[in-house]
């Protein structure tokens, strides 16, 4: 089986987006399956070395695929009407609202291609706009193994939260949330330089490699998420399976519904307010924010589960188009 990532026009960059297709893309030739991705540009993508190929190409030179995957909603189009496929597939991980209005989004969920979707309610709003496409559920997965709790002598304790300067992260939430707590330390990190004016409390990690990752994330004892628009949102999964307790937004288009379920699995706000108590209660409970942690760890294991997994679901619902 031949198959292509179509990134042809939007390109592979430092994000999420496309670290979790260039990990599912290693998983799939590992497995025995031709993968390779599509650019019309170089890989911009840094965070790791994938093993799989970007040819970089146009439609019109591009090579014949039995299934050809759009990336996002840029290239959905050129994914539909490519003639040298034999299935075409869009694979959801965003409602990409910042780039299309909702009309046009909903008009691509319509087009006559099977649509998977990187979360349930990513899946239930494709379902409910179109009533005529139903989208099935195919998780990116996340690496589990490489993701563990790492013991460090700082007993401080700390608040973690992602800095980006796109209007959607909502990272002006953390700050405001780490200006109304005291006695705790605050951690951020991002793809970007250090952002201006942090207060002293506030330390900043500028694109940390996996290993730096593990002992930010352990150094961690609450991770506070603040994104509005994701479809399944990693860094608190990736913080969670470190140790840390997750609070985050209430509102399904967050991306932690999946795995962040109130009072079970971690802790959810509705306002700036609301995000201080929580925490605050969770600080004073330190066998209540364990107990959720341990519960989430275990429901992200079993229920998102690991890239090679989510790998092979892929292939057998390829296998059934094909």
């Amino acid at each position: 089986m031949r198959v292509a990532f179509n990134g042809i026009g939007c390109g592979w960059g430092n994000n999420g987006g496309t670290q979790s297709v260039f990990r599912m893309a290693d998983a799939l030739n590992s497995l025995g399956v031709e993968a390779e991705m599509w650019a019309h540009c170089p890989s911009r993508f840094t965070w790791f070395k994938p093993k799989t190929q970007v040819r970089v190409c146009t439609l019109d030179n591009a090579p014949d695929v039995d299934v050809l995957i759009n990336s996002g909603c840029s290239t959905t189009i050129g994914t539909y009407r490519f003639k040298r496929k034999r299935v075409g597939v869009q694979w959801l991980r965003g409602h990409e609202v910042w780039a299309r209005p909702e009309e046009k989004l909903h008009s691509l969920y319509s087009l006559d291609m099977p649509i998977w979707a990187n979360s349930e309610w990513l899946a239930t709003h494709v379902s409910d706009a179109t009533k005529t496409n139903n989208a099935e559920v195919q998780y990116c997965g996340i690496p589990l193994s490489d993701f563990y709790e790492v013991f460090e002598d700082d007993d401080s304790p700390c608040i973690g939260a992602l800095w980006s300067s796109k209007p959607m992260k909502r990272a002006s939430i953390a700050m405001e949330v780490f200006k109304r707590l005291n006695g705790f330390s605050f951690l951020l990190f991002g793809n970007e330089p250090k952002p201006e004016g942090l207060p002293g409390n506030v330390s900043y990690i500028w694109r940390p490699d996996m290993e730096h990752k593990r002992v930010m994330y352990s150094n961690c004892d609450i991770w506070l998420a603040t994104s509005e628009m994701e479809g399944l949102h990693i860094p608190p999964m990736e913080a969670a399976l470190c140790g840390a307790t997750v609070v985050a937004p209430g509102h399904p288009s967050a991306g932690v519904s999946d795995y962040c379920i109130d009072g079970l699995t971690g802790q959810t706000y509705n306002t700036v307010d609301d995000a201080v108590a929580r925490i605050e209660f969770l600080m004073k409970k330190s066998a209540v924010r364990e107990g959720m942690n341990k519960v989430m760890r275990k429901m992200i294991a079993t229920k998102v589960g690991d890239v090679e997994t989510n790998a092979q679901r892929m292939i057998a619902r390829l296998e059934k188009l094909l």
